[in-house]
C-alpha cells in the first residue's frame, strides 16, 4: 500500500499468512508532505505462520503519522520458524499506541522476528504494548526503539523467552531526551528457565535529558530454576525514581546473576519507597554499580540480597555527593549462603556522605556477610556526617 494521504482501517485486517510455507511481506509507506496518517481502531496488521516450518513475512510501515487504538494488532508471528519476521517503522514524526493496542513480533519454538521503531514521539498509553516473544523452547527477537520522547502510563514494553533464548531478547531504548514511565509501566525482559535478554536505556548527553520513573517497573528477571537473568544498563544525566518505582535484576538459582549498571550519571534520586536491586534466592545475584556526580536517596533504597542458600553481589558506588534520608538504606544481605569477596558494599570518589535515620548495612543470618568501604575524595577534603544513622556489618545468628 503506498501513495497514502490517509489510511483508515476500523475493525478491520490487512494480512500476509502462510501454513507451512513463506508469507510476504506487508509494506505500508504513505507520503511525507501534509502530514500523512495512518489510524487503526481495532484493526489488524499481520504477517503470520500458524503451523510449523512456516516462515512469515515482515511488517514495514513508513508514514508520518502512526495512531493504533482500541484493541488494535500490528503482528508478525510464527511457531517454528528458523527465520522470524521483523516490524519496521520508519521516518515517524508521531507513533501511539494506545487502549489495549499491541504491537508484537512472536514465536512459539523457532525465532521471532525483532521489532524496531524510529520516531520523533512515541508514546504507549492505557495499556498499550509493546513486545517481541518466545512462549516455547524458541528465542525472542530484539527490540530497539530510537526516539527523544518515549512516554509510557500504565503501559508496557517487554521481551520474553519462555524456556530458550541465547544473545537475542534485547531491550536497547536510544537517543532519548526524556523518557517518562508512569502508573505501573514496565520496561522489561525476562525469562522462566531460559535465558533473558538485557534492558539498555541510553540517553543523549546534551540539554539535560532524564528519565523519571513514577510507580514504574524496570526489570530484567528469571522466574524459575536455572533461569538466567540479563543485564540492565541506564546511561543518563538524570534519573528520577519515585512512588515506589523498582529496577531489578533477578533470579532464583542461576550460577550467574544479572547485573544494574549506572554510567554517566549526574544525578541519581531514588525517592518515596523506591528501589534499586539486584537479588537471587539460592544461585548467585548480579552486582549494583552506579557511577554519579550526585546520589541521593529519601526513603529509597540501592539493595543486593541472597534470600536463600546464594550468594549475593556487590555494591559499587562511585560518587561526590551520597545523602541518605528518612529511613534510606544501602545494603547488602545474605540469609545462609555466601563467600569472601560477595555482598561487599564499597563507596568511594565521596566529597560528601550525609547519613540521616538511615543504615549502610551489610548482614547475614547464618552466612558469610560481606565488608563495607567508604573511601573519600583524595585529592580534597571529605565529610562522613551520621545523624541517627548507622554503618553496620552484622551476624545475626550464630553459626
Amino acid at each position: 500500500l503506498q501513495g497514502l494521504n490517509t489510511l483508515k482501517a476500523t475493525d478491520s485486517a490487512i494480512s500476509t499468512s502462510t501454513q507451512s510455507g513463506i508469507a510476504g511481506n506487508v509494506t505500508i509507506i504513505a507520503n511525507q508532505g501534509s502530514n500523512p496518517s495512518i489510524s487503526l481502531n481495532g484493526a489488524t496488521i499481520e504477517a503470520a505462520a500458524i503451523e510449523a516450518n512456516g516462515q512469515a513475512g515482515s511488517v514495514a510501515i513508513n508514514a508520518p503519522t502512526v495512531l493504533a487504538t482500541n484493541g488494535a494488532i500490528i503482528s508478525a508471528s510464527n511457531i517454528s520458524s528458523s527465520t522470524g519476521g521483523d516490524i519496521t517503522f520508519q521516518n515517524l514524526n508521531t507513533l501511539q499506541v494506545l487502549g489495549n493496542s499491541t504491537i508484537e513480533a512472536t514465536t512459539v519454538d523457532g525465532q521471532a522476528g525483532g521489532v524496531n521503531v524510529n520516531a520523533a514521539t512515541f508514546a504507549l498509553l492505557s495499556h498499550g504494548k509493546l513486545s517481541v516473544a518466545a512462549t516455547g523452547s524458541g528465542t525472542a527477537g530484539n527490540l530497539t526503539v530510537t526516539t527523544p520522547t518515549l512516554a509510557l502510563d500504565n503501559s508496557q514494553i517487554t521481551a520474553t523467552t519462555k524456556f530458550g533464548g541465547g544473545s537475542n531478547g534485547n531491550i536497547l531504548l536510544q537517543g532519548l531526551n526524556t523518557l517518562q514511565a508512569t502508573a505501573a509501566s514496565q520496561i522489561s525482559t525476562s525469562t522462566q528457565s531460559g535465558i533473558a535478554g538485557n534492558v539498555t536505556i541510553i540517553a543523549n548527553q546534551g540539554s539535560n535529558p532524564s528519565i523519571n520513573l513514577n510507580g514504574a517497573t524496570i526489570a530484567a528477571a528469571a522466574t524459575e530454576a536455572n533461569g538466567q537473568a540479563g543485564d540492565i544498563v541506564i546511561n543518563a544525566p538524570t534519573v528520577l525514581a519515585t512512588s515506589g518505582t523498582t529496577i531489578s535484576a533477578t533470579n532464583i538459582s542461576s550460577p550467574s546473576g544479572g547485573d544494574v549498571i549506572f554510567q554517566n550519571l549526574n544525578t541519581l534520586q531514588v525517592l518515596d519507597g523506591s528501589t534499586i536491586e539486584a537479588k537471587t534466592q539460592d544461585g548467585k545475584a548480579g552486582s549494583l554499580n552506579i557511577n554519579a556526580a550526585s546520589i541521593q536517596l529519601n526513603k529509597g533504597s540501592l539493595s543486593v540480597a541472597a534470600s536463600g542458600n546464594g550468594i549475593a553481589g556487590s555494591i559499587g558506588i562511585s560518587a561526590s555527593i551520597v545523602e541518605l534520608s528518612n529511613d534510606a538504606a544501602i545494603s547488602a544481605e545474605i540469609n545462609r549462603g555466601g563467600t569472601r569477596d560477595s555482598a561487599d558494599i564499597n563507596l568511594q570518589g565521596l566529597q560528601t556522605l550525609n547519613i540521616n535515620n538511615s543504615l549502610i548495612s551489610s548482614s547475614t543470618n547464618s552466612g558469610i556477610a560481606g565488608s563495607i568501604a567508604i573511601q573519600g575524595n583524595l585529592s580534597s577534603p571529605s565529610t562522613i556526617a551520621l545523624n541517627q544513622g548507622t554503618i553496620a556489618a552484622a551476624a545475626k545468628q550464630p553459626k
